[in-house]
């Protein structure tokens, strides 16, 4: 019952941060206190680097990445996972030479709708010229509050992303790779 009482969903409108998290933990859970919630925020980071670096790629995203950077179309990636650990673990599978810029979790609080907006902002675009590609259920809520389109991966969605491909460029406006 005591977990039940941490808020760790920002789609209820909280500012929920893996620093929130933590620090509700601490509170309800003794053992937590002794570790401490800025040493545990730690650890999840580190091991989320480490999980994100190691994962194996969604078949087709390098490829899809190059193309969409080789046809001038501006890309993004919006994650939950806080800025700092995002742009390492982008840089890290190299895919920094493919995007504009990697948008994790705002500092201050916020959720993947904050960063489409951002996004939107940064490519001079409206909410519904922005494509939202995701796995998750966060991914697909984000883009219909947003108004932007989703394309879902894995799931009831595309099994890899080069099947995905000729859908997106079409809805870009774009010719399919030769």
């Amino acid at each position: 019952a005591a977990l039940g009482r941490i808020q760790t969903d920002s789609r209820t409108g909280a500012k929920v941060t893996r620093h929130t998290i933590f620090r509700d933990f601490c509170r309800e859970v003794p053992a937590a206190r002794a570790v401490g919630a800025e040493a545990l925020v730690d650890r999840y980071s580190e091991a989320v680097r480490e999980g994100i670096a190691s994962a194996t790629e969604v078949h087709g995203a390098s490829r899809l990445l190059a193309e969409l950077r080789d046809r001038n179309v501006p890309t993004f990636i919006n994650s939950a996972t806080p800025t700092s650990a995002l742009q390492d673990a982008v840089k890290a599978r190299g895919w920094d030479r493919f995007v504009s810029a990697a948008l994790g979790a705002p500092e201050g609080g916020g959720d993947k709708v904050d960063n489409l907006a951002e996004i939107a902002k940064r490519a001079g675009c409206t909410a519904a010229a922005v494509a939202h590609i995701g796995d998750g259920a966060n991914d697909a809520s984000a883009a219909q509050r947003f108004g932007s389109a989703f394309f879902r991966i894995g799931g009831e969605g595309y099994r890899d992303i080069s099947a995905l491909m000729p859908v997106l460029l079409a809805r870009l406006g774009l010719p399919a790779p030769a």
